[in-house]
Formats: structure tokens, C-alpha cells, sequence
């Protein structure tokens, strides 16, 4: 009776398991690949109808919030904030409409059709939507992702990526969404068209990318990000 007891209040007292995904959802909230959230540029201003100045420190050009990271090299020269967020954060491909399946935030938005949510997945993996693999005969392996991480965060194209990088010998990698398979390669080759038939990407296709750490710095802004005048070089 007594390890009865016990079992019950220890399940009374774990976490709630979080609900299944369709793939719909799990695709709608994925990380963009296209630096487009909800259909917009998370830069749309929408309050002033302009795209917010910011600069890739890294690469040069607008800053565009692809896959997942801290996103150190964005750069926004007007309040002197670059080096990234204290956490790993990606625009989710459906916004704040489409992506209603995992907890997002709005928070430091300029308009009300993005959304970003936590993340722990890779950055810099140059992936492509509605791709796949064309040949796999150098495949290395593979593996079915579970839908959620130990953090209870979704896993999706990123964390693919990431486990490429973890895998010996593996350069390139796809993922189905429907599936959550992930495959791994240690070529790369040219890719396929694999369109889901949603209009949503189910299907995605890059290469080993590298962990964006979210960067210790002295000082950081009302947004999150560290203050420039703050650190040296910058």
C-alpha cells in the first residue's frame, strides 16, 4: 500500500507529458529558413510601415533570423546592440497565426504576425526548405527524432543539423517533418524538390552548421542583447 502511495505522488507531482503534434503543426512551427516569420520580415515595422535597419556583422547586408542561435552577429547600429540573446531563439515558419501547437513569444516584436520560441538546435546549416536528399547512396546513418527534447523544446531541422555535426563523418543532412527521421550523409550532393503539398515545409536539406552560444557579456540592453559600447571590438 505504502509504495502504492508512493508511485501515485510521484506521478501526481511529474511535469504533464505535452500533447502529440501533427506534422502540420510541427512544420508550422519549425524554424524558418527564409528569415520569414508568419509570412513577414520580423524587421516589418509595422506601427511606422518600414523595414527596421539592422546589419549582419558577420556577412554584411540586413540581419536575417535564420534557424537557431543566440544570432551574435545581428547587429542594430541605431542602439548600439549586437552579440546575441541570452538564450537560443528561432522565428517560427507560421507566426504568431499558424504556429499555435508549442509556446511562442511576441516579445520585442515590431509586428503582430511573427513569433519565436526557444530552441536547441544548430545554426549556420544553410538549409533548404522542401528539399531532400537526390541519391543516398553515401548514406551513414539516420534517426527518428523524438517530437520533444529533454527541455520540452519541439525538435525539428536544426536539431537534425545538430546531430549531424555529432555524427563522425557526416556533411550533409535532411529532415521529414512528418516522420521526424533524420538522415545523415557524408557527401554533399546536389538535392531534390519534396513539397509537402500544404504549402508548409515539411522537407529540409543542409549542411553541418555549429552551435550558436549564447555570448556572456557584460552589459545588455532593455532587448536582450549586449551593448556594444560594452565590448571590445565592436
Amino acid at each position: 500500500a505504502m509504495l502504492a502511495r508512493l508511485l501515485l505522488l510521484a506521478a501526481a507531482a511529474a511535469p504533464p507529458l505535452a500533447a502529440a503534434l501533427t506534422a502540420e503543426e510541427r512544420a508550422q512551427c519549425a524554424c524558418t529558413t527564409d528569415g520569414l516569420s508568419g509570412g513577414t520580415d520580423p524587421f516589418w515595422f509595422a506601427d511606422y510601415s518600414t523595414t527596421y535597419a539592422s546589419s549582419n556583422i558577420a556577412e554584411g547586408g540586413a540581419y536575417e533570423f535564420i534557424g537557431c542561435g543566440a544570432h551574435k552577429f545581428y547587429h542594430d547600429e541605431a542602439y548600439a546592440q549586437a552579440a546575441g540573446y541570452p538564450y537560443r531563439l528561432c522565428y517560427t515558419y507560421g507566426g504568431d497565426n499558424g504556429c499555435t501547437a508549442v509556446e511562442t513569444t511576441q516579445k520585442f516584436s515590431l509586428n503582430d504576425d511573427v513569433a519565436w520560441r526557444d530552441c536547441n538546435g544548430d545554426y549556420d546549416c544553410k538549409a533548404q526548405a522542401n528539399a531532400t536528399r537526390s541519391v543516398a547512396t553515401d548514406l551513414i546513418g539516420s534517426e527518428t527524432l523524438a517530437e520533444y527534447d529533454e527541455e520540452g523544446l519541439l525538435n525539428d531541422w536544426t536539431v537534425c543539423c545538430r546531430r549531424c555535426r555529432h555524427t563522425a563523418d557526416c556533411v550533409q543532412w535532411d529532415f521529414d517533418a512528418d516522420t521526424q527521421l533524420c538522415r545523415f550523409f557524408s557527401t554533399e550532393e546536389s538535392t531534390a524538390e519534396a513539397v509537402s503539398g500544404t504549402g508548409t515545409p515539411y522537407h529540409f536539406a543542409g549542411v553541418v552548421g555549429y552551435d550558436d552560444i549564447p555570448v556572456n557579456c557584460w552589459w545588455r540592453t532593455a532587448g536582450d542583447t549586449c551593448n556594444t559600447n560594452h565590448i571590445p571590438g565592436l
